[in-house]
């Protein structure tokens, strides 16, 4: 194993990940927003404060993405690298597996821009919202303004821009109470955003009319698909939600929904749930059930994709690999990913089913396990 950790520490260049599919391209800002509201229930007992949340905006621009003048960002931050590369070790990978990656985006615009869509993201339990930023990236390029959230003291890490570092709190996953209160913290946490985007001049200079408030999608993994459920419940402002791969959590697994709604499993884990608990037969609105044989749990984070592009994975490492990410390759996950996503988002902002109506056709490594689009397909 040190020699596969010396392979990992001699990367003599920065790997830069793919860049979005679409035809936008994408600009970066992080927002630190505070909800006085409210106090933090995580927060140390000797040190009290109102709860704070850290968000990456990914904004599509008018510009010629050949011309628009690039920036350069790590796609980790030093302490977030070493958190998560720690817990790499954790599954029997290198420790150094996330050093090295940069994302492009293109600076900011300063000629006025028409509102977008707005998505918002919410990752799985321990995850941050940057292990998600390349699936982010792409979906805005594809015209949609996507906000990803971090949940301090949930996540592994969370590296304010003041240079405050937030450790998780140990909180217990396996503890069914522990899960559900904290599913409860999260949607208040995007309700909170929403919030905040309603009154663009609280997120700071640049975001006035760039937000079309109407139209606003909660998608997550794990339990970042649960907080979505629950948004959707609690939160008329939001259209629709959709969860990849997360068991539902709260009141919603009783009450149901009556927006449109999506789950995208990993097929060992929906076969396990299989109709979730019966959560799809409460749900009112457009839904459907899609399952992606080859792919594990941890699928849908960016992390396949990363490990795809470098070169100096050891073939001693692929069973590894494999039995943590899944089977498909990292680029073509990413790519299933990326079209899943953008055929609900067409549907809820734009109304177009016909993507839904043929995603088998269009994926080969799906599964459809159930499906009511109420009718769309036949128009």
């Amino acid at each position: 194993m040190l020699a596969l950790l010396f392979l990992f520490a001699t990367i003599a260049h920065a790997i830069v990940v793919s860049g979005p599919s679409g035809p936008w391209p994408v600009s970066y800002r992080v927002v630190e927003l505070t909800d006085k509201s409210r106090w933090d229930p995580y927060a140390p007992k000797d040190s009290p404060h109102k709860r704070r949340i850290l968000t990456s905006f990914f904004l599509p621009i008018h510009a010629d993405q050949r011309t628009c003048k690039v920036d350069k960002i790590d796609y980790l931050p030093p302490k977030t690298t070493e958190a998560y590369g720690g817990v790499a070790a954790g599954l029997g990978l290198p420790n150094t597996i996330f050093e090295g990656f940069e994302l492009e985006f293109c600076k900011a615009s300063s000629k006025k821009q028409r509102p977008l869509p707005v998505v918002i993201f919410s990752p799985g339990f321990g995850g941050s919202r940057l292990l998600s930023s390349a699936q982010a990236q792409s979906l805005a390029s594809r015209g949609n303004v996507v906000i990803t959230v971090d949940h301090p003291y949930e996540a592994t890490i969370v590296e304010f821009p003041d240079g405050t570092v937030v450790y998780g709190s140990n909180l217990d996953s396996t503890n069914n109470e522990t899960v559900t209160t904290a599913a409860g913290v999260r949607s208040q946490d995007v309700s909170f955003l929403i919030d905040q985007i309603l009154k663009p001049s609280s997120l700071g200079h640049g975001f006035s009319g760039r937000l079309d408030t109407s139209r606003i999608f909660v998608y997550g993994h794990s339990l970042g698909g649960a907080t979505s459920a629950l948004v959707a419940l609690n939160d008329d402002r939001v259209l629709g939600g959709l969860d990849m791969d997360g068991f539902l959590w709260g009141p919603v697994t009783e009450a149901g929904l009556d927006v449109p709604f999506f789950i995208v499993g990993a097929g060992s884990t929906a076969n396990d749930t299989l109709n979730y608990g019966g959560f799809m037969d409460k749900l009112n609105g457009v839904n459907a059930l899609l399952t992606m044989d080859g792919m594990q749990h941890m699928s849908f984070f960016d992390i396949p994709l990363l490990i795809s592009l470098r070169d100096d994975i050891p073939p001693e490492l692929e069973p590894v690999l494999a039995a943590a990410f899944g089977a498909i390759p990292g680029k073509r996950v990413a790519a299933i990913v990326d079209s899943i996503l953008g055929m609900v988002t067409r549907f809820l902002f734009e109304g177009k089913a016909r993507p839904l109506c043929t995603v088998e056709d269009r994926i080969p490594e799906l599964v459809v396990v159930e499906r009511d689009l109420k009718g769309a397909c036949r128009n």
